[in-house]
């Protein structure tokens, strides 16, 4: 009876030992759970307040460089600036199928220790745009020296706008060749670095442009030579980031095969074809107004684009920031974690978009007044909130795009983008030539193409994911009641505040209107329990 007792006694000791055990063991898991979310959040805001600030100094630099242009060459000459880079978005169209998926490939085989792999990804991406930037250059040439079959240019601006297309030409091909050696910051989630080096290219490009504006004669073709300079510099700072952030990917010229391109371009296809789509929805609109109406509507709607490609970079930014722990969750097959940060990533791209349609539904007339005296205030007012309008809802359902890539399936977002791009072109040459819209025609058919987004996107991930046809649709409604709301808003209160014409009236004024839409948007945007926690957090 005894040794029963003792063997109960010692049955009852093991059981509370492997208690305490699986006890610490579940503090143990959760603690690390919070670490690793502490450090999730940590890497994204990083990655977001650097993306940001480099979008922030760009932002500064176009607001310096456009009035300089269109007041010293013209607002005609300020269209070819665009315009230029608008003729290399249709090279892009063949490069993405390569660069796309490039990082994804070297990403995934990096994150699965398969080094090997990743090497001969790396290697093979950097043989194939080398190829590329040279065909590209050599198709260039030929193309510039022809530019007037193309372009109706000014006489006296010709030699010029050569100049100009070809220093563009020499940039695009920088920036191609890149393309593997900005993977690096991305596998160790260290987007921050790419940003900071962002931030510094910008500053050299103001740097060198204000130094040859100031000592010669005003060319347009300046801008082009900065922002060479620019990309230079960033390929040579991006290969040293490579050798530091990962040592053991490296080029090699025995690495590279003609399969592993072969691989990656063949997964990336149809995001040649999508991007084909983009052009036509946003890439032709310049050259058609350059063919159909006149130079002057073409330096007008290429300011209002400006404004528009600001806004699509502050979206890019923050939506880019989520990618690498989106990738990372989407490998280790964590599906709730991913759907959860979609839609958080998909209320801070609404945040940001409202946040820039309101504040410029407030002060936009004023700043062009004062930007760019002298123009057509209300056309290119009215266009940029036209094209802010037309971005609502893409800038809402913007990371779900990422879902494409992640599960590799763009054969359907890639027709249907190509598709609305095909009526975006007929719908604008026929209001063109049948009515007077002028460049209203250009802008507004954008506008009511874009809402094909509102059904394709959501719709399409969530099949992607295997989730319920519905999970992205509260998400993206709130998001867009929210931008409509604050919008509306900041109509009243720019029809009911004075105007103000000095940049520190314009400060105080954006400010004004920031303080009251911000605590609303944020109230009418994001969950009570996110609100609560956001507080929380800054009250300890």
């Amino acid at each position: 009876g005894r040794s029963e007792r003792n063997r109960k006694t010692h049955r009852g000791k093991v059981q509370l030992e492997d208690l305490r055990k699986n006890s610490e063991g579940g503090v143990q898991e959760k603690m690390n759970n919070q670490k690793q979310e502490t450090s999730m959040k940590r890497a994204i805001m990083m990655n977001m307040f650097w993306a940001l600030f480099s979008l922030l100094i760009n932002t500064l630099m176009n607001f310096l460089i456009t009035p300089y242009v269109t007041n010293n060459i013209g607002v005609e000459a300020y269209g070819f600036v665009a315009l230029a880079n608008t003729f290399i978005s249709y090279v892009d169209v063949i490069s993405v199928s390569l660069n796309a998926y490039a990082g994804r490939f070297i990403s995934v085989a990096y994150h699965k220790g398969q080094k090997e792999e990743a090497n001969r990804y790396f290697s093979s991406t950097i043989v194939a745009d080398a190829v590329l930037g040279g065909t590209v250059f050599l198709l260039g040439i030929a193309m510039i020296l022809k530019i007037t079959w193309f372009c109706k240019i000014p006489q006296e601006l010709v030699p010029d706008v050569k100049r100009l297309f070809f220093l563009v030409l020499l940039r695009y091909i920088m920036v191609v060749m890149r393309t593997a050696f900005e993977t690096a910051a991305f596998i160790a989630d260290r987007i921050d670095i790419t940003e900071r080096l962002q931030s510094g290219a910008y500053l050299l490009q103001a740097g060198i442009l204000l130094f040859v504006c100031l000592n010669w004669f005003p060319h347009v073709w300046y801008v082009g030579l900065a922002s060479m300079s620019a990309a230079l510099f960033l390929l040579l700072a991006n290969v040293a980031v490579s050798r530091k952030l990962l040592p053991d990917l490296r080029f090699g010229r025995d690495k590279w095969s003609p399969g592993a391109i072969w691989e990656i371009v063949s997964t990336g296809i149809w995001t040649s074809i999508n991007n084909l789509g983009n052009v036509l929805n946003n890439g032709l609109d310049l050259w058609i107004t350059n063919r159909m109406l006149d130079a002057v509507v073409l330096g007008q709607i290429s300011v209002v684009k400006t404004i528009a490609f600001l806004s699509n970079s502050v979206i890019m930014k923050v939506s880019s920031s989520f990618k690498p722990r989106l990738l990372m969750l989407y490998a280790e097959k964590r599906m709730s974690q991913l759907t959860e940060l979609l839609k958080k990533a998909m209320r801070c791209t609404g945040f940001f978009e409202a946040m820039v349609i309101g504040l410029f539904s407030v002060s936009g007339y004023d700043f062009f007044r004062i930007w760019l005296p002298g123009q057509n205030t209300k056309f290119i007012f009215w266009g940029a909130m036209i094209v802010l309008a037309s971005d609502l809802v893409p800038g809402t359902v913007n990371p779900l795009y990422y879902v494409y890539t992640l599960t590799k399936r763009l054969k359907v977002p890639s027709i249907v983008t190509i598709l609305m791009g095909v009526a975006n072109v007929i719908s604008m040459i026929l209001l063109l030539k049948w009515t007077s819209a002028g460049g209203y025609a250009v802008l507004l058919t954008t506008l009511v193409i874009n809402g094909v987004h509102f059904f394709d996107a959501p719709l399409y991930a969530a099949h992607c994911l295997g989730l319920s046809k519905k999970e992205f649709y509260p998400t993206i409604i709130r998001n867009v009641l929210s931008a409509v709301t604050v919008t509306g808003i900041g109509h009243f209160l720019r029809l009911h505040w004075p105007f103000v014409s000095t940049w520190m009236g314009l400060f105080l004024k954006t400010c004004l209107a920031g303080v009251i839409l911000m605590p609303l948007l944020c109230v009418l945007l994001f969950p009570a329990s996110d609100l609560k926690e956001f507080l929380w957090k800054n009250k300890r």
